[in-house]
């Protein structure tokens, strides 16, 4: 290796000395307990949402550094993936988009908790941000990482618990279940 080749190594693996440190440090108290001692099932689900939040940023990163590109005039020929589409569909960006009336099923009765207007109203706001078509094998895959969000939150010590989060978390589950209930009661 060369000079500048040992000395980049070397910064690389300072920074992910430290860097690694942090982040173990972070996810002993998110987590609890001793990393060793969780299931291989706990891992493996908590690598696989590592990936997609990591798959989030690089593609999000990615995103930004081919529009910077485009808009400086310098953006080379891609060679795995299409350009992404910045703009709106009706390139409209000061509209909200509608939201359609809920189903009969979703109307929310006189005198309802207050849970099932929060859960109704992320119900139909998710409908507009994310507006299928969805499959149930889909939206059984969100369940479950919604499930997971619930959980960590809950699984946390009571001390560090954050009740508005549960809350939050516990409604996007509700939410999600009423999408798997109208997909599954369509013919």
């Amino acid at each position: 290796m060369t000079d500048a080749q040992i000395k980049h190594l070397q910064e690389a693996q300072g920074r992910f000395l430290l860097l690694s440190y942090n982040k173990y440090e972070r996810g002993t108290r998110e987590h609890g307990g001793e990393l060793w001692a969780k299931s291989v099932l706990f891992l493996l689900e908590e690598a696989i949402f590592e990936n997609i939040d990591q798959f989030m940023y690089l593609f999000t990163a990615w995103s930004q550094e081919v529009k910077r590109l485009e808009i400086a005039g310098t953006l080379p020929e891609a060679k795995h993936l299409p350009k992404p589409n910045y703009e709106p569909a009706d390139n409209d960006q000061t509209e909200e988009p509608a939201i359609e009336p809920l189903p009969p099923m979703m109307q929310i009765p006189a005198g309802a908790p207050l849970g099932i207007i929060d859960i109704v109203k992320e119900f139909k706001n998710s409908a507009v941000l994310y507006p299928g078509p969805y499959t149930l094998r889909h939206l059984s895959d969100v369940l479950a990482e919604e499930v997971h969000e619930l959980n960590m939150e809950m699984w946390k010590r009571p001390t560090t618990r954050d009740k508005q989060r549960i809350a939050s978390e516990a409604i996007q589950v509700a939410a999600t279940a009423l999408h798997i209930i109208e997909e599954a009661r369509k013919k």
